[in-house]
């Protein structure tokens, strides 16, 4: 491969790919977090989505990153696994999300429309 001939040193040391990946994988933690308070919260559709698309780029971002460091540059393990595991289990983590968000948005919008044809169809007093 042509860039494996670019690749001097690791990117950086264990040690440092051990407290980066360590505090990602706790923001990582919190975005989770984060994401399913949004979730119940029923934000609006599009901002819900914007979030998503975001992070499913960054985390895929990270699996290319993961990907070409392994296969491209010739890192060690411990450059390019915590890439590569950090992008996949984000990209599977967004993807499970937006299926159980698609779900509760179509539920809440259908519930929605049943209050709607409950009001304007009640009958009113004295007819």
């Amino acid at each position: 491969m042509i860039l494996s001939a670019l690749s001097a040193d690791a990117w950086f040391t264990s040690q440092a790919s051990g407290l980066i990946f360590g505090l990602s994988g706790a923001v990582m933690g919190l975005l989770g977090g984060v994401l399913g308070i949004i979730g119940i919260r029923r934000i609006p559709r599009a901002f819900g989505v914007k979030i998503l698309i975001g992070l499913f780029v960054l985390f895929g971002c990270s699996a290319a990153v993961g990907l070409l460091a392994l296969l491209g540059v010739n890192q060690p393990y411990h450059v390019w696994y915590p890439f590569l595991m950090f992008g996949a289990v984000g990209v599977f983590v967004i993807g499970i999300t937006w299926i159980t968000w698609k779900r509760a948005y179509s539920q809440l919008e259908q519930s929605q429309l049943d209050s709607k044809l409950l009001r304007d169809e009640w009958p009113t007093q004295g007819h």
